[in-house]
């Protein structure tokens, strides 16, 4: 019995994690970082990112949002943190090895 439970929770637990190599889905996780262009890569989320980006940074060029880094707030909401190439740096997602996480996107060398 205490094997199932195990299970059971593990499975409950990582049914919540972010696979990011798959498409973004609905709901980001409060904390991890992410680049616009992984915000954007599910079409049925995509609009919805698109309009958090523009909230987050309503001054920022339409054309970079995808390559700026924004932080997941409560409520699905965002914060701008920055434009990676202002830096001579590019958004990169975690499986790029460049980030030190296996969770958050970064601004790294390209």
């Amino acid at each position: 019995m205490k094997t199932f439970t195990f299970v059971v929770a593990l499975v409950a637990a990582l049914a919540g994690q972010t696979n990011a190599a798959g498409p973004m889905p609905a709901n980001c996780n409060v904390g991890q970082q992410y680049c616009g262009f992984t915000l954007t890569n599910n079409g049925a989320t995509h609009d919805y990112w698109l309009d958090q980006m523009r909230k987050a940074q309503p001054g920022l060029d339409e054309s970079r949002r995808f390559d700026a880094l924004y932080t997941c707030q409560a409520g699905n909401t965002l914060s701008y943190d920055d434009y990676c190439p202002r830096t001579g740096l590019a958004c990169q997602p975690p499986e790029s090895g460049k980030c030190g996480s296996t969770v958050n996107d970064c601004c790294a060398a390209k």
